[in-house]
């Protein structure tokens, strides 16, 4: 086939910047074996201090979220907040120091909204006698925050 002369080629199309590198080859994975549980109907007990009660979560959860890590945890959010003011904006509040037991709330709330699932988060905030749950207003209506 004979070519007209005024016919171009195109032009290879030129990238600029560096090319991407290949994807890495993904590792080998390690070695597993699988737990053997010979009776799956005995779930056993969990091994917790004599002194917790295995039916209150909020003992449990202070296994882990003891009084001293929570006061630290408000002590750094209060320093934190402190060294780092929030710009002022129509709809920013004024920060008010925290404590201990603001953060529980704030960490109870959370909990809650993982474990009860509602169709829209306008849910969690309502009264309770609408439509939605609202478990959260009674709980948490007396902190510094609002759910606006």
């Amino acid at each position: 086939m004979i070519r007209a002369q005024n016919t171009k080629t195109p032009e290879p199309e030129v990238r600029l910047g560096r090319q991407k590198d290949p994807p890495r080859q993904p590792w080998p994975l390690p070695f597993f074996e699988p737990l053997h549980i010979a009776n799956f109907d005995n779930h056993g007990s969990p091994n917790l201090p004599p002194n917790i009660d295995r039916f209150d979560p909020f003992a449990i959860f202070k296994l882990f979220f003891t009084d001293e890590i929570m006061d630290k945890l408000a002590e750094w959010a209060n320093k934190y907040a402190e060294l780092y003011p929030a710009e002022e904006t129509e709809f920013a509040r004024k920060w008010k120091p925290t404590d201990k037991q603001e953060l529980y709330a704030s960490f109870g709330v959370l909990i809650h909204m993982v474990i009860t699932i509602e169709s829209a988060i306008e849910d969690y905030w309502c009264d309770l006698d609408s439509a939605g749950a609202g478990h959260i207003v009674k709980l948490y209506r007396p902190c510094k925050i609002s759910a606006t």
